[in-house]
């Protein structure tokens, strides 16, 4: 059987056109994903999701687990639900998944430092991008006021190339 990525023909798909809408993204990957593949990519996205799942029902944190098993745990007595609520919140970090690289998510309580500030510097970005973005919307709302436009494209092209060249 070929490889199949899961991963790659989302990525693939999702670059294929501007914006997408949930439902219609998920249609369009099944709708790419051959019936051979299907079974692949069901369990692919069944992995990641039961993970995290396990993650939200165990004391066990990621880090201290053994490869893919993690253990149920056994149903606490009346005394111990107070405690396990405590140990469930102060791990609940630790099922946070976030980007560390090309992509590459990982869940946070299995990060190295060098992964941390790898994405303390892509939010760094992505904060200054945000930002400037914010900025241009705000001068292309006061530019529409100003033209007495009701929607952007109606705003003459040249003011337009002006927000966003600076």
């Amino acid at each position: 059987m070929t490889h199949f990525d899961l991963r790659h023909l989302v990525q693939g798909i999702v670059s294929s056109k501007d914006s997408w809408n949930l439902d219609d993204l998920v249609t369009e990957v099944v709708a790419r994903t051959s019936r051979k593949h299907l079974w692949v990519a069901y369990r692919t996205a069944l992995r990641e999701y039961a993970r995290i799942e396990l993650g939200n029902h165990t004391d066990t944190r990621p880090d201290q687990q053994s490869g893919d098993t993690q253990q149920l745990p056994v149903g606490p007595g009346p005394s111990q639900n107070v405690t396990r609520s405590r140990a469930a919140l102060a791990r609940a970090g630790f099922r946070h998944q976030i980007h560390v690289g090309p992509g590459a998510w990982k869940l946070l309580g299995l990060c190295t430092s060098a992964e941390l500030l790898n994405a303390a510097a892509e939010c760094d970005r992505m904060a200054e991008y945000n930002a400037e973005r914010s900025r241009q919307y705000r001068m292309l709302a006061n530019a529409m006021t100003e033209h007495g436009v009701g929607v952007v494209q109606d705003l003459p092209p040249e003011v337009v190339e002006r927000i966003f060249d600076r």
